[in-house]
């Protein structure tokens, strides 16, 4: 069955905000007689192991509004905007995972989204779902950069955004696209969601011919 309205599922840390550039300028604050790394050393997605340090991470999370402060994606809050914005009707689901009881977290989590992505926006915390899964999410579209929420995604356009941590994944198993990080990354992600909502809106408007849908509820 198709769905009624077309979702668009973003993850937060590693997809909006840049939790690994902020995770290595936390480790040189706390270990600052260590050897510098890089965003190429992020070769885990258990980052204690390319910190070089089991349970660094926990700490780094524990921090004051670690998860607040951490810079956005250049360009996230662009895209967010611009899809807000089109011709065509998206719902757009922010989810991200809780990596602790923590509720100041939470608040830290949301500050950030109404400082860097719900300006000038109809998106509200209605928008958000925080979780310590996704894989009861439903949608058409999900943009994540870690490869087992996306195996575990039913939709028909999953979005693997590129890290170190993940370049050894097979996103083909999955039928995922995977999106470079560069300048063209954003373009190209909502090049590819336009392309799926016009497929979309062609299979919905086959289902109202039928009669299995009402005709308010076909796409512009």
């Amino acid at each position: 069955m198709i769905s009624k309205n077309f979702r668009i599922i973003i993850d937060m840390d590693g997809v909006l905000a840049n939790l690994p550039l902020a995770v290595i300028e936390a480790r040189q604050k706390l270990r600052p007689w260590k050897t510098p790394l890089t965003i190429e050393d992020l070769i885990d997605y258990d980052l204690d192991i390319p910190l070089q340090e089991q349970g660094l991470m926990k700490l780094i999370f524990s921090l004051p509004h670690f998860f607040r402060d951490i810079p956005p994606i250049i360009g996230a809050k662009e895209f967010i905007h611009s899809i807000v914005n089109s011709k065509y009707e998206y719902e757009i689901l922010i989810s991200t995972i809780l990596p602790s009881d923590n509720e100041r977290i939470l608040h830290d989590k949301l500050e950030w989204l109404d400082e860097h992505i719900f300006v000038d926006t109809n998106l509200s915390e209605k928008n958000v779902v925080f979780s310590y899964s996704k894989k009861w999410l439903d949608g058409n579209v999900m943009i994540d950069d870690y490869p087992k929420n996306l195996k575990e995604f039913d939709g028909s356009l999953p979005i693997l955004i590129d890290w170190p941590y993940n370049k050894n994944f097979d996103e083909k198993k999955i039928l995922a696209t995977r999106i470079n990080r560069d300048d063209k990354m954003w373009i190209t992600i909502e090049n590819e969601i336009q392309k799926q909502y016009i497929s979309w809106g062609i299979a919905k408007g086959m289902y109202i011919k039928l009669g299995l849908l009402e005709s308010s509820q076909a796409p512009l």
